[in-house]
């Protein structure tokens, strides 16, 4: 549901704001499966279970990954301007 409130904010934020020239986008930094992360409040074994699944299948991603794919979309050029 947090996906979806962040996209529907996204949208309403570039509709009002956007003639103004203030941009509005949406990020997800993918699926970080850190036992320490997102599953610090879950069961130990849950996290670590999940986390080696997850990292064995590669459909998780670094938190160095999600980092400089945040950095991106804040600092570079290229998204001046840009809204999604």
């Amino acid at each position: 549901d947090s996906k979806l409130c962040n996209m529907l904010f996204m949208a309403e934020a570039a509709r009002r704001w956007g003639s103004g020239g203030i941009t509005a986008n949406a990020f997800s930094p993918g699926l970080i499966a850190d036992p320490d992360g997102f599953f610090r409040n879950q069961n130990r074994l849950f996290g670590s279970v999940f986390s080696g699944i997850s990292k064995a299948v590669g459909v998780a991603e670094t938190n160095d990954f999600a980092g400089s794919a945040l950095a991106y979309l804040a600092v570079d050029p290229a998204m001046d301007g840009q809204t999604g």
